[in-house]
């Protein structure tokens, strides 16, 4: 979980830092909606308990 914290807030300092901000913060949601999905369907597959829970955490 720190570490995807870690890759969320590295991304968004970027974009922060850059000029263009409202293309860039676009490409930072997009990629973490494709996580959120991504994560998403893995806990709907048949997954042992330890690591759907920490699926669960990351969603």
């Amino acid at each position: 979980i720190l570490s995807a914290q870690i890759a969320w807030s590295e991304a968004l300092e970027k974009v922060l830092h850059s000029n263009s901000i409202p293309e860039n913060i676009n490409k930072v949601l997009l990629g973490v909606e494709d996580t959120l999905n991504v994560l998403a369907n893995s806990v709907l597959h048949e997954q042992p308990a330890v690591r759907r829970k920490k699926l669960e955490h990351l969603i």
